[in-house]
């Protein structure tokens, strides 16, 4: 998981992926064919470019690891203040690339704005956190493992695997 996450650095972190760097990122370059096959379900617009925090997120969720260590890896990837903390948006951000790169690439419908809005809520919610303050790896660590819904959402891509 941690290679993944330096690889998309030593890239410097692109928000657009083409073909090749979505290669490199994966540690695909031996398979080239199982490369084109996911960047293409990942490229709904069909502009050979995809979106890099759907791509990075959909890999790690789905990759061999604890949900720890996947929150480990993904943490500070949206966090883009690097403080340590999230703000609602960059939850919402979170939420979104990982939702929406795990159903392009299960091939599973998107969840709706309205629903990763809710979902964002919750993680607040559940902390009795107002809106505009900002929420720690931690408390979304325990939102992530309480919330009924958040690990239902977990188990259903766990479970999931990718056409092929």
């Amino acid at each position: 998981l941690a290679e993944i996450l330096r690889r998309w650095q030593d890239e410097g972190a692109p928000l657009g992926l083409t073909l090749d760097t979505f290669t490199q990122l994966l540690g695909l370059a031996s398979r080239a064919d199982l490369a084109e096959q996911a960047f293409r379900l990942f490229d709904t617009e069909r502009s050979w470019k995809v979106d890099g925090l759907e791509a990075l997120a959909a890999s790690v969720l789905l990759a061999a690891g604890a949900p720890d260590e996947k929150l480990e890896v993904l943490f500070p990837v949206f966090d883009f203040s690097g403080a340590g903390r999230m703000n609602f948006d960059e939850v919402n951000i979170m939420l979104t690339s990982v939702t929406r790169g795990l159903a392009k690439l299960c091939q599973l419908p998107f969840a709706s704005d309205e629903a990763l809005i809710q979902a964002t809520r919750q993680s607040y919610d559940c902390h009795n956190l107002p809106y505009d303050k900002h929420i720690s790896k931690e408390q979304l660590r325990r939102w992530a493992r309480a919330d009924v819904e958040a690990a239902r959402l977990l188990e259903v891509y766990a479970g999931a695997s990718t056409p092929s």
